[in-house]
Formats: C-alpha cells, sequence, structure tokens
C-alpha cells in the first residue's frame, strides 16, 4: 500500500455516514490492512472504528504524545484523543478564516 499509516496519525473519512469526519490511528491490523479509529467521543478507544484505510484521506498529521503512550504501552484516554483532535478542528478553522 502506497500510504503508510502509523499510530497517532490523524485521518479524516473519504465517504459514509462519518465522511470528513477526524479519527486518530490507534490499532493497525496486519499489513495495514484494516485501521483501528478513535475520535474520543463517539467512537471510543475501547470500541475503536474499524476501517479500509482505502476509505481514508491520511492527514500530515502525528499525534506524537498519543503515539508515545501507545509503543510504551500506556492507556491512552479518550479525553487526550477528544482534545487532541479538537485542537486540530480549531487550528483548521482558524487557517481557513486567514
Amino acid at each position: 500500500m502506497a500510504s503508510n499509516f502509523s499510530l497517532g496519525q490523524v485521518v479524516q473519512s473519504k465517504a459514509g455516514r462519518d465522511k470528513e469526519k477526524l479519527y486518530v490511528v490507534v490499532d493497525i491490523e496486519g499489513n495495514q490492512s484494516f485501521l483501528y479509529l478513535a475520535d474520543g467521543e463517539t467512537r471510543k478507544v475501547e470500541k475503536p472504528k474499524k476501517k479500509n484505510p482505502r476509505h481514508l484521506n491520511r492527514l500530515n498529521l502525528v499525534i506524537e504524545e498519543i503515539k508515545a503512550k501507545e509503543k510504551a504501552g500506556m492507556r491512552i484516554t479518550n479525553r487526550e484523543i477528544a482534545s487532541a483532535l479538537q485542537k486540530v478542528r480549531e487550528k483548521d478553522h482558524n487557517n481557513k478564516e486567514v
């Protein structure tokens, strides 16, 4: 697969009822055949969304705190994910206004 995803990667859904919704990659299955995504609100870390990478846009943003915690085996909280994605949305919104 051309697009390599990593833990903590911010992605955006391309289609479906969750179109344009932002998620964070919390787990990777196999050779990136499926990704597990969470947003900290509707999709919690405890029950992430399983999605095919072809249905996602990879943003050039990795949330390093989440990536580091995941690699260290520490628990990622829904609050951390939701807060990080809110910052991404605010930054994107501010850039569009300028």
